[in-house]
This record gives structure tokens, sequence and C-alpha cells, in this order.
């Protein structure tokens, strides 16, 4: 009995004198913290933006536009749901000249809304605005050729 007593005594001891620390995970607002003796695991919520692209076909060479009329295509369109990827003519009056050096205009319009020629949203490959070409009356007879610039824009729409 008298070891038992002793054998208490020195344990009620240590637990008084020896600090105990026990080390375990928790968080707060930002971070868990995982401590080296406990050890264990952590879970993180990932995040990251891609951004929208695009990549739209413009032709180097576009013929029988006044007869056909033209529909640009993309090779794709990654965007939000919001946005909208348009092609407008720099000019759409392009002037042209014929192999004799006869010059004239061909004007350039679309059935899209504010001179667009081309409008794409995600995922379409094929724009459904037809771009149209009209000679300028008296324009005299040969084939002609000439130059358009087009820009292309992501836009965002309004909501």
């Amino acid at each position: 009995m008298k070891k038992k007593l002793i054998s208490l005594m020195l344990a009620v001891g240590m637990i008084a004198v020896v600090p105990t620390s026990v080390y375990a995970s928790y968080s707060d607002d930002d971070y868990s913290y995982v401590s080296e003796f406990e050890g264990g695991t952590a879970d993180t919520e990932l995040e990251y933006f891609q951004s929208s692209s695009y990549l739209v076909k413009i032709p180097l060479r576009i013929s029988n536009l006044v007869e056909n009329g033209y529909s640009f295509t993309a090779q794709s369109i990654n965007i939000l749901d919001n946005e909208v990827v348009r092609v407008y003519a720099e000019n759409t009056s392009v002037e042209m000249t014929n192999e004799r050096g006869d010059t004239c205009t061909l004007n350039l319009s679309s059935d899209g809304t504010n001179g667009e020629m081309a409008s794409f949203r995600n995922g379409e490959t094929s724009s459904a605005i037809r771009m149209n070409g009209q000679m300028e009356m008296g324009a005299r007879a040969g084939s002609y050729s000439g130059k358009a610039t087009f820009s292309v824009r992501l836009e965002t729409l309004r909501q």
C-alpha cells in the first residue's frame, strides 16, 4: 500500500511540475494550422479565373462578295455568357481598282446592328450575320480588287 501511495504521489507531482502540451490542428478565417507534432491533413479551396479567348478566321481573300455575300467563321469561341465577339469593318467604303487602273467604291453592309459584320456567342463557330458588298453605280467592266480592314472585339453585353 505504501508503494502505491508513493507512486500515486509521484504521478500527481509529475503532472503538477511538468507542463503538458496538446497539439492539434485548428482553423481561423484564412488558414488551417496543422502541427508538426500532431500531423494530419487540411483542405483548401482553389480559385482561378480563365480569361475569355477566341480565334476568328479573317480570310486573306473574299471572292464574289457582291453576288453571294460572306459569313465569317471562327475556330473557337471560349467566352463568358455575358460576352460577345464582334467583327467590324474599319471602313465600309473600300476603294477598288481593276486591271486597267479604273477605280470605284465597294460599299460593305450587313444585316447586323451597329456596323457589325459578324457576331459570335460562346461556342459558336459560324456567324448568323451576313456581310454584303455593293459596287457603286457606273463601275466600268473589269476584275476589281481592294483591301478592307476588319477589327475583332470582345464586348460585354448590357444586362
